[in-house]
């Protein structure tokens, strides 16, 4: 099974630049808790404010998405989806997507 975190950096295995991967991997929005919320996230305050501001950029819950590249920037990385709901090509923090199950 090809999985996004084998292609993402870690603390072990930084890197700097892009990384393709062809065939690109389904992706899905990873189910945040809410503890990670607040007023210093990077997230935002609320857990519903983050979802709306997702699904502004175009991403939604539940949905499938394709993931096409990581630029990885050290022990961290953001990751390419190829097509929101918008129809736009968009990188976001990996840490927000997960693999889609039965990829």
């Amino acid at each position: 099974m090809r999985n996004l975190e084998s292609y993402l950096p870690t603390d072990s295995r930084p890197f700097s630049g892009t990384r393709v991967i062809n065939p690109p991997i389904e992706v899905r929005l990873r189910d945040i808790p809410d503890s990670h919320f607040g007023k210093s996230s990077m997230l935002g305050d609320t857990k519903a404010g983050w979802l709306k501001r997702m699904a502004d950029a175009g991403i939604r819950p539940n949905t499938t998405y394709l993931c096409s590249e990581v630029e990885g920037f050290g022990d961290v990385a953001d990751i390419k989806i190829d097509k929101t709901d918008t129809g736009a090509s968009m990188y976001f923090m990996d840490s927000m997507f997960e693999t889609a199950k039965g990829e």
